[in-house]
């Protein structure tokens, strides 16, 4: 009975506990201390927690579609103000010209107004219907339809003054990549005429020339634009002293400017600026002594010659003394392209005379390729107007004579 009575009580009083307090939470009913059931010193249990919401996958770091659309409208807002500049600067030069270059009384020099118009236009590089866009070691002279006839006829009336004259070398075509069928090749030569590529030969096509009169030294190289989308852009002029079928070396590389606003391109090459630039710095640092100049760079092995990994640990050498501006102009010389000017025949060496006088050498070859690297855009092929020329100066022409008239003797 004992038992009963206490065994109802606790069942009470556990029931007076559930209706004390109870808790919903995702339709549960719990007491707000269940373990408070086996004693005044049970744990609590703790309180449910909320339903937290569901948290974010992680940022997508790729460019989805809405960034790659406000990227491109940043570069249409740049774009725009970089177009808006250039007109405002040819407003300003426009506005000079009229202040400045109108004639006050007299006649009109047509030319010299179609030169003034023109140099407004493009800046002040534009002189006597050229405009010169200078590079590290070549310089590309555009000419303009519009000055054109008027340079030559001045040129027939009255003649030049003779600097820069320029000697033709006489060519023929003797191998290409592709050509099509009314435009072939061998048009290149003749005025008026073009050589076009196969049909989607945009890239790496090529025209191989053999100088008529041997060896000599391609100066400058100039053609016709009559496509502009199928102009050539990035170009390298190469040369070889073996035969047609090469092997080839780089003479220099060029690009030609945006074509439509001139109907010739020509480019003109400067062989040897690296070998000054080098001559000029380690004789600088000498103090003019060329006897000390040469102690810096002979060695006990190779007391006339020096290679390139000999040059290279005295530039290093000299890199460290940051307080000599000399030392520095020697160290900041790029020895790879010196030796590519001097060590034509690349037997890993170079003369230390040569190397002081400061004389690059040029490539004295009998075969020259054109090798086109693309276009302007085309799909169809590459384009070439006609008479393309080829041109050396009289001292190149009579160097390459020289050297030519040496090896005849050596070999006989």
């Amino acid at each position: 009975a004992g038992s009963d009575s206490m065994g109802a009580g606790a069942t009470a009083g556990a029931g007076a506990m559930f209706s004390q307090g109870r808790t919903q939470s995702q339709g549960l009913v719990l007491p707000d201390d269940v373990f408070g059931l086996f004693g005044p010193g049970s744990p609590k249990i703790p309180p449910l927690l909320k339903a937290e919401p569901l948290r974010p996958r992680k940022a997508i770091t790729s460019i989805n579609a809405v960034d790659l659309e406000f990227r491109c409208v940043r570069e249409r807002k740049a774009e725009t103000k970089r177009v808006g500049r250039r007109l405002q600067a040819f407003d300003r030069r426009r506005a000079s010209f009229l202040k400045a270059s109108m004639p006050v009384s007299g006649g009109i020099n047509t030319k010299q107004l179609k030169q003034s118009i023109v140099a407004a236009i493009f800046g002040e590089g534009f002189s006597k219907g050229k405009l010169v866009a200078a590079s590290n070691n070549h310089r590309a002279t555009i000419m303009v339809r519009a000055l054109d006839d008027d340079s030559k006829a001045q040129g027939a009336g009255g003649g030049g003054s003779g600097q820069d004259v320029e000697k033709e070398l006489a060519y023929q075509v003797v191998k290409w990549s592709s050509q099509s069928g009314d435009h072939g090749a061998a048009n290149i030569a003749r005025p008026g005429e073009r050589w076009e590529s196969q049909f989607g030969g945009i890239k790496y096509e090529y025209l191989i020339f053999e100088l008529d009169h041997g060896p000599s030294t391609v100066m400058s190289i100039e053609f016709g634009v009559v496509d502009v989308m199928a102009t050539p852009q990035r170009c390298k002029l190469q040369y070889s002293t073996k035969g047609p079928s090469g092997p080839w070396q780089d003479a220099w590389r060029f690009t030609v400017p945006s074509p439509g606003v001139h109907s010739t391109f020509k480019t003109t090459f400067e062989y040897g600026p690296y070998a000054k630039q080098f001559s000029n710095a380690i004789l600088r640092y000498a103090k003019g002594d060329h006897d000390k100049a040469y102690k810096l760079l002979m060695t006990p092995i190779n007391p006339t010659t020096i290679t390139m990994d000999h040059l290279l640990d005295i530039c290093r050498s000299l890199q460290q003394l940051r307080n000599n501006p000399a030392a520095m102009a020697v160290a900041s010389v790029d020895l790879r392209s010196l030796f590519k000017e001097l060590d034509t025949e690349r037997c890993g060496s170079v003369g230390i005379a040569e190397l002081l006088k400061g004389e690059g050498k040029p490539p004295v070859a009998q075969w020259w390729r054109l090798h086109v690297l693309d276009n302007w855009g085309s799909p169809h092929g590459i384009a070439l107007g006609g008479p393309l020329k080829l041109s050396t100066t009289p001292a190149a022409a009579a160097a390459a004579a020289e050297a030519a008239q040496k090896s005849s003797l050596s070999g006989g």
